[in-house]
């Protein structure tokens, strides 16, 4: 679950706790962290979900100031597709300046894919001598299409008592499903060889440096987004939405953009979700060992034994 909040800490009311009037908003800082587009605005909190499970997430209202409620407060809290669409925008002139990064747009959340308690909708009742109402929602994740990020803009329409926030009036919460293998993974062994007519080039070629990390991101139930890499860890071109897919037996399908990539012929490619049996104890972790080539003779890329190790989950 993500959170934006569409204002500015350092303009809210609420950072003056001895105001008599309490700031009504939407607003849990426990998780804020920065925007990709570099704007101030909106603020930005970052989750996702097992695609396996069922779960939930609470949207926090908060009473804020030195006081509690000085009576029941009704809450007026309505889905603002605007607000989200305003921030799509926001992402696309982003990814115009960074075409090299891989940006996705929100989905609204369709209602079928999530369910709010009785009263059906988001309206909040912070009780008199209260400082917050939360709001469950229940996510049906299983249900969620993989890898994409879906989105419930609301705004703070009114309130009974206290002041809205001028600040922190808005939220979009994010929420998106990750499938069982997406994460960080180190790469633990593997070579790259990058041949020509002239042979193998040595620079970028050559079995891959230590300390070395890849990110596979969730593209479908059983499939992940990679990124090819040179033996120092820089990006190989040409070889855009380079995926993995995992079948049933937990063998692996090298697939790519560039349509000469394939699965080296005679060589195995398998997810170990135990690790490798030869692992030591303290370092069993979901494994992948990948083989694969693209290119045409004599200039042709292979990735021999290339062995990923998971180390958690990605930001």
């Amino acid at each position: 679950m993500s959170l934006i909040i569409t204002s500015c800490l350092d303009e809210d009311p609420m950072m003056d706790p001895g105001q008599t009037e309490g700031i009504v908003e939407l607003l849990d800082i426990s998780a804020l962290t920065s925007n990709i587009t570099g704007s101030n605005l909106p603020h930005i909190y970052n989750n996702s979900y097992t695609i396996l499970e069922k779960t939930s997430f609470d949207v926090i209202v908060s009473y804020s100031g030195a006081y509690t409620a000085p009576e029941d407060l009704s809450i007026e809290i309505d889905i603002d597709e605007e607000l989200l669409n305003s921030y799509n925008e926001d992402l696309k002139a982003y990814q115009d300046e960074n075409p090299d990064e891989d940006i996705q747009l929100f989905q609204l959340l369709p209602e079928s894919l999530y369910t709010l308690p009785e009263n059906g909708t988001f309206n909040s009742l912070i009780p008199k001598g209260e400082k917050k109402d939360s709001i469950e929602v229940i996510l049906h994740t299983p249900d969620f299409e993989p890898g994409v990020s879906y989105a419930i803009p609301l705004t703070i329409k009114s309130s009974s008592a206290g002041t809205v926030s001028g600040n922190f009036y808005q939220a979009i919460y994010v929420v998106s499903a990750r499938n069982q293998y997406d994460g960080i993974y180190e790469i633990i062994a593997g070579s790259i060889t990058r041949n020509s007519a002239s042979g193998p080039d040595p620079n970028l070629g050559g079995e891959y440096k230590e300390g070395l990390k890849m990110n596979l991101a969730t593209r479908g139930a059983n499939s992940l987004l990679i990124e090819p890499k040179w033996r120092d860890g820089s990006n190989v071109g040409g070889v855009d939405n380079t995926q993995i897919s995992v079948a049933s037996n937990n063998e692996v399908t090298v697939s790519s953009d560039n349509d000469t990539m394939k699965n080296t012929t005679g060589s195995l490619n398998v997810y170990y979700p135990d690790g490798l049996s030869d692992d030591s104890q303290d370092k069993k972790a979901p494994t992948f060992v990948l083989n694969f080539d693209w290119g045409n003779d004599p200039n042709t890329r292979v990735i021999q034994e290339l062995t990923l190790r998971y180390v958690g989950p990605r930001d």
